[in-house]
């Protein structure tokens, strides 16, 4: 059976791909964030 084979084949890379692409977001999501709350303790420090 080639057609599962190659969409098998297809289904994982995509998988991979999709994976990578919301850790990449969570990531630079998360560095923004500790940015973010980084300035704001520094702007609320009295």
């Amino acid at each position: 059976m080639p057609t599962f084979n190659h969409w098998h084949c297809w289904e994982v890379r995509g998988l991979g791909f999709t994976f990578t692409h919301v850790y990449m977001i969570l990531t630079h999501s998360l560095a923004h964030l500790d940015a973010f709350q980084q300035q704001h303790l520094n702007s609320f420090d009295f």
